[in-house]
């Protein structure tokens, strides 16, 4: 684990924007401070981050982050910037301190040259890039934040006089004009055998079997995709589709941000709310073709749906409203035909993110650095197919702030839920397939 390290910090003579000061690259440019942040072990020292500047004049929430404490109003917001810069908020404490150590650890492993298949520096190319942190007064995110539910944290810790420190990584969104996003946490356990005590392991284990995580292998998080539903009207317009979230709850500026706007184009976000209660591999199942545009379009999936209507309630979310999710807040939509019922992008978007897991899975075979606890894996891709030159499906590995020493021994358990992972994702593939197939078989009628 890092130590607490007191690093020299240079504040902007001008910061750009309208928060002038409020906002400060750690590692940019005049006035030398000293200030205490996680910093990395003695023989990381040698390997300072790298990264250009964060634009400051376009810090705003995230508005694409699905899963996360930033997502469920916990805690400091996410931050995005025009730069392609997500910063994550980095508390004062172990799992601050263990997330930057991850981060440098990998930026060594790179600058080093180490061997790709056991070390870090073969993890590098499936993690978003590190640019550094970045340290903000907390002031500043209350005026950014705005009437996000994040925002009563950053009014406590400026009434405090405290500033927050951010991870400045690379926004994996960026460059996606309507990205599609799923948080999957990957690993059929979130505890260690030996890095962690019983109490702890208890704690975990129940929640692990009660979340359906032990059985399923992963877990869905949170989910956002998007659909062209044609002109708004009234109420309807800036309004974002949030399926399973308690209809009590108001929804803040983030949860209003980018969705049905005047193009036509409605986002839909699948919340905490949501996720969790896909506790089996049927629910799960149903949700991931959901989220490549399969659902009820697949062999299985048509068929077990009746069945699962009736058995799989919970806590008022059944498995057939997953299955329904996008007919959730269209009904004064005006159709598009062409778009109302897009095609199943199973083949295209499993296809490519199998590519990558493939890779990954290959450097989980052999490397005995680290063990992966609470990790997710993120897949992101293309939702709007107008485009001609589409963006390829982008597979990232985030989250690292509970990972343990290998101690020489294969991290099984990440490796075992890449598997669960991809062998649902190519069991959807194949329907998809095979139904193609089908059809073509059938001929015309």
């Amino acid at each position: 684990m890092a130590t607490l390290g007191v690093v020299d910090v240079r504040h902007l003579a001008e910061a750009p924007g309208p928060l002038p000061r409020a906002f400060i690259p750690v590692e940019n440019a005049v006035d030398v401070g000293r200030v205490e942040i996680a910093g990395p072990p003695p023989h990381m020292e040698g390997s300072p981050p790298r990264g250009d500047e964060t634009d400051t004049a376009s810090l705003r929430v995230a508005p694409y982050q699905v899963a996360g404490h930033s997502s469920k109003g916990v805690g400091l917001p996410s931050l995005v910037d025009d730069a392609g810069h997500f910063l994550k908020p980095c508390p004062d404490d172990r799992k601050g301190a263990a997330e930057v150590d991850f981060y440098r650890r990998v930026v060594a492993a790179v600058d080093a040259g180490m061997e790709m298949s056991t070390s870090l520096a073969g993890f590098a190319r499936f993690v978003p890039a590190y640019r550094g942190t970045f340290r903000a007064d907390a002031a500043g995110i209350v005026a950014v934040a705005g009437d996000d539910p994040t925002a009563a944290h950053a009014r406590t810790i400026a009434a405090a006089g405290q500033r927050a420190v951010f991870l400045r990584l690379e926004d994996v969104t960026a460059g996606y004009s309507k990205p599609c996003v799923v948080d999957l946490k990957i690993g059929l356990r979130t505890f260690s055998r030996t890095g962690h005590d019983c109490a702890y392991i208890a704690k975990r284990s129940a929640h692990d079997t009660r979340s359906g995580q032990a059985e399923v292998g992963f877990k869905i998080c949170g989910m956002q995709t998007w659909e062209f539903a044609g002109r708004e009207s009234g109420s309807e317009r800036g309004e974002r589709a949030e399926v399973g979230l308690d209809p009590r709850k108001r929804p803040s500026s983030r949860a209003r941000r980018g969705a049905a706007r005047d193009d036509g184009w409605l986002q839909r976000r699948r919340p905490y709310d949501w996720a969790r209660n896909l506790r089996d591999k049927d629910a799960v199942r149903a949700a991931l073709e959901e989220f490549v545009g399969c659902r009820g379009k697949t062999k299985k999936s048509s068929g077990r749906a009746g069945t699962h209507a009736a058995t799989s309630s919970t806590r008022g979310i059944r498995v057939e409203d997953v299955a329904d999710a996008n007919s959730a807040a269209t009904t004064n939509a005006t159709p598009n035909p062409k778009q109302t019922n897009p095609a199943c992008r199973a083949s295209e978007v499993f296809g490519e993110a199998l590519e990558q897991l493939s890779g990954l899975r290959a450097w989980f075979a052999t490397q005995r650095e680290l063990h992966l606890l609470g990790s997710s894996v993120l897949i992101v891709y293309e939702g709007d197919t107008t485009i001609s030159a589409t963006r390829k499906t982008r597979v990232c590995v985030i989250d690292f702030c509970n990972y343990v020493d290998a101690r020489g021994e294969l991290d099984d358990n990440f490796a075992s839920g890449l598997d669960r992972l991809a062998e649902m994702m190519r069991a959807i593939v194949d329907a998809e397939e095979g139904q193609g197939e089908a059809s073509d078989l059938s001929g015309p009628a």
